[in-house]
């Protein structure tokens, strides 16, 4: 389980099921009472710190893609927002760099209404609604604790146009509310594991499941009924860590078997290195000895982007193809271009955040 080291908890949460369900989870965490979050904002950068308060900010919102790439806006639920794990190349630590803290909403009633809300009316319009809850943190990493599944699941079961995206790094040791509950909503929750190779995963991924346990985690969750998908992203240019073409290449064909051993997925997205151009100033600063430092990488639109990343994508599309027959493949906020070098139509567009083509629309 992830470390947890200090609990700070909202004065209008102190009695929520949450907080003891931390408590009883991490007994050995420094755990305090306090008025409001302004009290931690002025704390060092701290990914083992939870607060656990009401979230004022809405539950269900929608992402929008920017200009220029092939990307679908999705439906996002938040419940929690960073991560206790250390991903190195994370847009986490831009996006959080004024809230570096696990944040835990104790007001999910409020989230589950807004849920509600948002299902009945796509409804009445004969539209399915897929929330994503790995977005702005781990989908699954906290459920043990936090319940989130518990909250979701039913309600999704008693809303037949509703969909569940759990995209993570964890592994066998979060899934037992899923498998206890996976009589509901069936065929309507996918899970969906962010993998790499795992010298990707040694170097730059700190604290994450190692890829055999998130990958064991998928196989148990598929013979439970559940709908599997993957992400590989990022795919990082390992020349940049100094191994030759040939061996960089062939880490991302052992994944591709790894991947075969344990499960059959419905869709694989692939997506590649692309910082902000500001991210690299946090990462010199947590992690000034990462490779992902040396990665090299070219201006491209609002992100940074390998210039090498078509023959990745190329190759990894090949070996999957001859993996997994008729596979779904797609890239990740890439453009039209990229698509046809890696050998993909991009129309009508399926990745990983949406539902697939064919489910997208209900009858009424």
């Amino acid at each position: 389980m992830v470390h947890i080291h200090r609990i700070l908890i909202h004065q209008q949460a102190a009695s929520a099921p949450i907080a003891e369900n931390f408590r009883r989870a991490f007994p050995g965490a420094e755990f305090s009472i306090i008025p409001g979050e302004q009290e931690i904002r002025a704390l060092p950068a701290d990914r083992h710190t939870v607060y656990i308060g009401p979230r004022t900010a809405p539950f269900v919102s929608q992402f929008h893609p920017p200009r220029g790439i092939l990307c679908a806006p999705f439906w996002k639920f938040t419940a929690e927002t960073f991560c206790p794990l250390a991903c190195h190349y994370c847009y986490l630590s831009l996006t959080f760099r004024f809230l570096p803290y696990v944040r835990i909403a104790s007001n999910i009633e409020r989230g589950l209404e807004q849920a509600e809300h948002l299902l009945l009316q796509e409804a009445a319009r004969g539209r399915r609604v897929m929330f994503n809850i790995g977005e702005l943190a781990d989908g699954r990493l906290l459920d043990p604790v936090t319940g989130l599944s518990r909250h979701l699941l039913p309600l999704l079961d008693r809303h037949p146009n509703g969909m569940l995206h759990v995209l993570t790094k964890a592994g066998p040791e979060t899934i037992g509310n899923y498998l206890e509950l996976a009589h509901l909503a069936p065929g309507r929750v996918i899970h969906v594991a962010s993998v790499n190779p795992q010298i990707v995963i040694n170097l730059t991924e700190e604290d994450t499941s190692p890829l055999e346990s998130r990958l064991e985690a998928l196989r148990r969750l598929q013979q439970a009924g559940y709908r599997i998908r993957l992400r590989i992203d990022p795919i990082f240019d390992l020349r940049d860590f100094g191994y030759d073409e040939a061996t960089a290449l062939g880490e991302y064909d052992r994944l591709v078997e790894a991947i075969q051993a344990y499960c059959t997925p419905e869709l694989v997205t692939l997506g590649s290195y692309r910082p902000d151009p500001r991210l690299p100033q946090f990462l010199r600063r947590r992690y000034p000895d990462s490779p992902v430092l040396k990665v090299q990488t070219l201006p491209d639109g609002p992100k940074r982007r390998l210039p090498a990343r078509a023959l990745f994508y190329r190759h990894l599309v090949d070996r999957l193809r001859a993996a997994f027959p008729g596979l779904r493949i797609a890239l990740c906020k890439e453009t039209p271009q990229m698509w046809r070098a890696a050998g993909l139509w991009p129309a009508p567009l399926e990745c990983s955040c949406l539902p697939l083509v064919e489910e997208r629309k209900i009858s009424r």
